[in-house]
């Protein structure tokens, strides 16, 4: 892997010297656990949807069976218990601890046996290589790594852990659309008496700061709650297809939410046989 120079955003997760820091990742998901799902809306129908395209389209692309399934950003456990209530054994891995921690609560009140361990998608110690026939990296997560060796590193590991044959599901905002358009916010999410949303400050081309927002409805108003601000590079289609290509990923294509009905693009890539 070459050295990338640096980005006028990498002090915000990397220290100067490029040794890697996640320590503010981690700590804004530790953050957000709790309340990850007044982000999302319905967050518990959007477990299950979620868990039942990504089925469709694991089945569909590896063998219509049960698969085995690493969800290398696992959060509080979106996609894992939806894949879990499909019939597949998922193992679940986060940088988060607390959210590791929720996750395991959501699973044991679902009944779920789901395996979750902390690690860093990057050098996932306790994830076992060569054991799964999928691996998903949803919700926007491996834009958290700001550089191409970072990239390269999380994208190398997931390969790694792939059967002969099996498939990377990778999930990031449509940011070939969001690269052009350089939008200053989301829109606002109202879930049950909460309304969140975030604000992105560019940086350069690439790179954003995003802050999380959410307004709670008390009886005398509104009480906001900010969280700490995180950084996103916005990597295009094409490079995070060269990304994977590089470390050996085959058949690599984009899926829009149109043809997956997912709600973000999803970029597939197989292990060859």
């Amino acid at each position: 892997m070459r050295n990338e120079p640096p980005s006028p955003c990498d002090s915000v997760l990397y220290s100067a010297d490029g040794t890697g820091d996640v320590s503010s990742v981690g700590g804004f998901y530790d953050l957000l656990s709790d309340s990850y799902d007044e982000f999302v809306g319905n967050w518990e129908q959007a477990v299950g949807r979620q868990g039942r395209l990504l089925d469709h389209l694991l089945r569909y692309r590896v063998q219509d069976r049960s698969l085995s399934v690493w969800d290398a950003a696992c959060g509080i456990g979106t996609q894992s218990l939806g894949l879990a209530a499909c019939g597949h054994a998922v193992v679940g891995s986060d940088l988060s601890r607390r959210a590791v921690q929720r996750a395991r609560r959501e699973a044991a009140a679902r009944r779920l046996n789901i395996p979750f361990v902390v690690a860093d998608m990057r050098q996932p110690c306790g994830v076992p290589t060569e054991a799964f026939d999928a691996v998903v990296c949803a919700d926007n997560s491996l834009p958290h790594l700001l550089t191409r060796s970072d990239v390269l590193a999380a994208l190398a590991a997931m390969r790694r852990r792939l059967r002969a044959g099996g498939v990377v599901a990778v999930s990031t905002r449509d940011y070939d659309r969001h690269r052009k358009a350089r939008p200053v916010a989301t829109q606002p999410v109202r879930s049950g008496g909460s309304i969140s949303f975030q604000t992105w400050d560019w940086l350069d081309a690439d790179c954003y700061v995003s802050r999380a927002f959410l307004l709670r409805r008390e009886a005398d108003g509104w009480a906001t709650e900010c969280l700490p601000p995180v950084t996103y590079r916005a990597w295009s289609a094409e490079e995070l297809r060269g990304a994977a290509e590089h470390v050996g990923l085959q058949q690599v294509c984009w899926l829009s939410p149109a043809d997956s009905g997912y709600h973000q693009p999803i970029m597939l890539a197989a292990r060859g046989t």
